[in-house]
């Protein structure tokens, strides 16, 4: 009876399927998430399709970063408001150091996520690229043609004119 390597589930990532999904939501990868249990990236692989423990685990970290992003897209896209403190340090007039704090509120928003969650809410209005039809469908009168050769000189020919009664009658044939 052969035995191969004992696996690793059991003591790298079985004690660490609670915090598996704090994890992803912070912003690692699976792999990175691999890496800290100290396993490899067909490791990891693998026990996502022997353990469903583990493959939930990533799985609702991955969902919880999402709702992140999201709130913080719509955060960022409708603007609020931070209220900030900046110390400046001066001398007094006798010439002692003080620390004055200064109190401002600034409102932060993202241009870029206001047009990127537009763009996917209200797509025909705010799509890249606007399509424009127009119909121009008109009558050729008269259409002259220059025959020229390989050498881009004009062949000694007569000029070849169709006129609109020779185009009618090549189209109804």
């Amino acid at each position: 009876m052969k035995m191969g390597r004992k696996s690793k589930y059991e003591t790298h990532v079985k004690p660490f399927l609670d915090r598996i999904p704090s994890w992803r939501k912070d912003g690692l990868t699976e792999l990175q998430v691999g890496k800290k249990l100290g396993i490899s990236e067909d490791t990891l692989h693998r026990y996502k399709k022997l353990h469903s423990e583990f493959y939930e685990s990533l799985k609702n970290g991955k969902e919880l970063l999402i709702e992140n992003l999201k709130e913080s897209l719509f955060k960022r896209a409708m603007g609020y408001k931070v209220e900030e403190t900046k110390q400046i340090f001066r001398k007094t007039k006798k010439g002692q150091d003080a620390v004055y704090v200064e109190r401002y509120t600034r409102e932060v928003y993202s241009d870029t996520c206001l047009i990127f969650a537009l763009k996917n809410l209200d797509p025909e209005n705010w799509k890249d690229r606007r399509e424009i039809q127009q119909d121009i469908n008109q009558t050729v009168q008269h259409l002259t043609i220059d025959i020229i050769d390989e050498e881009g000189k004009e062949i000694d020919t007569d000029k070849l004119t169709i006129d609109e009664e020779e185009v009618n009658n090549n189209e109804n044939n």
